[in-house]
C-alpha cells in the first residue's frame, strides 16, 4: 500500500511540476528492443582478456528518453566495438517517453527482461527529475529492481543523470535546490544512496555533464528544450559509460559518431574518464 501511495503522490507532484508534456509522456509505448553486439547475442561471457576482464559483456538498459534520445544503448555498443580492445559490449533495452522506474516496474517488460538472465549489468535511470522531487518514490523502485538484477545474476548499475538547463521552470520548485548545480548535487545523492542500498555502482553521468558545463559551455549537451541531450551529450553519457562498466577509458581510436565535432570529443573523453575516476 505504501508504494502505491507513493505512486500516486509522485506522479501528481510530476505532472504539476512538469505540466501537460509530463502527463502525456506517462502514456508512452513500452518498447523493449535488443540491440545486440557483434554477434547480436547479448550474453556474458566469464573468459578473460589481456586486462583481466571479461572479454564481452551484456547491459540492459531501463529507462525513459535519457536513454533512448540517439540511441544510447547503440552508440556504447558502437564504441566498444570500434575501440580496438576488449571488452565487447551487447545492449538490449525497455523503454517508455516520460516514464519512472516505478510505471516501468508495474508494466512488467523491465522485471521481465531482467528475469531472462544474461546480463552483467541492469542500467537503471529514472525520470529525469524523480529522484529530487520524490527520493521516497525513487527509492522504492530503485529497490525492487535492484533485487531482481542481483537474482540474475546482475549487477544494477544507476544511471546518474543531469540538471535542466539554466533558467528552467524547475528551478523555481524548491525541490529543485533553484540551480543547476543544487539540483545535480541532489540527483548524485539520490543515486548514490540507491547504488549503496541496492549494492550496485553509480554511472556518474551527471558530474560529467557537470564538469563540461562548466568548463566548456561552448559545447552543447542540452537540445533547444534544455532537457534532453545533443548527440554530443550522448556521446559523452556513453564515454562514461564505457569507462564505468569496462573499467578502463575509452581509446581514441573508438568511432566518433556523426554531429560531434573531433575536437570536442577528445574533451568529453577526458571529462568522463574525469568522472568515472580514471
Amino acid at each position: 500500500m505504501e508504494r502505491e501511495r507513493l505512486a500516486v503522490v509522485a506522479l501528481a507532484l510530476l505532472a504539476a511540476a512538469c505540466g501537460p508534456s509530463a502527463r502525456a509522456a506517462a502514456a508512452g509505448d513500452i518498447v523493449v528492443q535488443d540491440g545486440g553486439g557483434a554477434d547480436a547475442t547479448p550474453r556474458l561471457d566469464a573468459g578473460a582478456h589481456d586486462a583481466g576482464g571479461p572479454a564481452s559483456l551484456s547491459v540492459l538498459f531501463v529507462g525513459n528518453s535519457y536513454t533512448f534520445v540517439n540511441d544510447l544503448p547503440g552508440m556504447l555498443r558502437g564504441l566498444a566495438a570500434t575501440a580496438g580492445e576488449a571488452p565487447s559490449i551487447a545492449v538490449s533495452s525497455v523503454t517508455a517517453a516520460g516514464a519512472t522506474l516505478d510505471q516501468l516496474w508495474s508494466a512488467g517488460a523491465a522485471p521481465s527482461a531482467i528475469a531472462a538472465g544474461g546480463h552483467a549489468f541492469v542500467v537503471l535511470q529514472e525520470q529525469s527529475v524523480t529522484p529530487v522531487m520524490s527520493p521516497a518514490y525513487f527509492a522504492a523502485s530503485a529497490g525492487l529492481f535492484s533485487a531482481a538484477a542481483h537474482d540474475a545474476g546482475a549487477k544494477p548499475a544507476f544511471y546518474e543523470t543531469w540538471a535542466r538547463a539554466d533558467g528552467d521552470a524547475v528551478y523555481a520548485e524548491a525541490w529543485s535546490g533553484g540551480t543547476p548545480s543544487a539540483m545535480q548535487d541532489g540527483l548524485l545523492a539520490a543515486y548514490e544512496s540507491a547504488a549503496a542500498d541496492g549494492g550496485g555502482v553509480v554511472v556518474p553521468v551527471g558530474e560529467a555533464w557537470r564538469a563540461v558545463r562548466e568548463a566548456h559551455p561552448s559545447i552543447a549537451l542540452f537540445q533547444s528544450d534544455g532537457s534532453h541531450p545533443t548527440a554530443a551529450g550522448t556521446y559523452l553519457a556513453a564515454c562514461v559509460f564505457y569507462d564505468t562498466l569496462a573499467g578502463h577509458a575509452l581509446s581514441s581510436k573508438a568511432t566518433v559518431p556523426s554531429g560531434v565535432a573531433k575536437s570536442d570529443a577528445t574533451t568529453l573523453r577526458a571529462a568522463a574518464a574525469q568522472a568515472a575516476g580514471l
